[in-house]
C-alpha cells in the first residue's frame, strides 16, 4: 500500500487508517500467540516445595521398622519428623536441589511392664555436606514396679532397659543413618538434575566401555 498524504475527505471517512496525517496499512487482530519455542518455556523459575515428599519418605524408610522382636515383646520405630527446608527449583533449563533439614526418629520398646521410649535426632544436614550427620540419642526408661512379675524379678525391668538401650544406639542408630543416606539420594533423584544425572551415567559408560576395549 502506498502511503498518501491525508486530505480532508479521506481523514473523515472512519473505513480507512492514518496515522501522522498518512494513510497506511490498518493494524490486523492477532487471533492466536505465537508458538513459544519448547527451550524457551523452560528458561524460567519455578521452586517446588519438597518438604511434605522428604517426611513421607523418611517414614516409608523407617516406621514399622523393627529393632528386636520376642514373641510379644518387640522394639521398633514408631515415628519419623522432618523439620527444615527442602525445595526443587527450576531455572534457565536447569533443576537445582537445596535443602538443609533436621530428621528425628522415635522408638519404642515393651517387653513385659518394663520398657524404653528412644529419641534419635540428627544435626542439620545439607544438600552440599560430605560428611554424614551427627546423631543424638536420649532415652527414658519404664521400669516395671508393684507387679506380681516385678516382685519375682526386680532385676529384669533393669535388664529390659539396658538390652533395648544398647540396641538403639547400636542397631537404631545405623538403621537411622541408613534411613538418611537414602532419603539424600532419593531427594536427588525426585529433585535434582535429571541432565546432570544422565551426562554421568553416559560418562561412566564411555568409561566402561574404554576399559573393556583396552582389556
Amino acid at each position: 500500500i502506498v502511503a498518501m498524504p491525508a486530505t480532508n475527505a479521506h481523514l473523515h471517512d472512519r473505513s480507512v487508517y492514518y496515522k501522522d496525517g498518512i494513510f497506511c496499512e490498518a493494524p490486523k487482530r492477532l487471533e492466536e500467540a505465537a508458538p513459544v519455542d519448547a527451550k524457551l518455556q523452560s528458561f524460567h523459575w519455578h521452586e517446588s516445595d519438597l518438604l511434605p515428599f522428604a517426611k513421607s519418605e523418611l517414614a516409608r524408610l523407617l516406621v514399622g521398622q523393627v529393632l528386636w522382636q520376642k514373641d510379644a515383646s518387640q522394639l521398633v520405630f514408631t515415628k519419623v519428623e522432618v523439620d527444615g527446608d527442602c525445595a526443587s527449583s527450576l531455572r534457565k533449563g536447569k533443576r537445582i536441589l537445596t535443602y538443609a533439614l533436621v530428621a528425628t526418629a522415635y522408638v519404642r520398646g515393651s517387653r513385659g511392664d518394663a520398657g524404653l521410649d528412644a529419641r534419635l535426632r540428627s544435626s542439620e544436614f545439607a544438600h552440599d555436606d560430605t560428611a554424614d550427620p551427627e546423631i543424638d540419642i536420649h532415652t527414658e526408661r519404664r521400669l516395671a514396679s508393684g507387679t506380681e512379675a516385678a516382685a519375682k524379678d526386680p532385676d529384669r525391668s533393669m535388664k529390659t532397659c539396658e538390652l533395648f538401650t544398647t540396641l538403639v544406639r547400636r542397631k537404631g542408630r545405623k538403621a537411622f543413618q541408613q534411613a538418611m543416606t537414602d532419603l539424600k539420594h532419593n531427594l536427588e533423584a525426585r529433585g535434582g538434575d535429571a541432565s546432570a544425572n544422565e551426562n554421568a551415567e553416559n560418562a561412566n559408560a564411555t568409561h566402561d566401555l574404554a576399559t573393556t576395549t583396552k582389556q
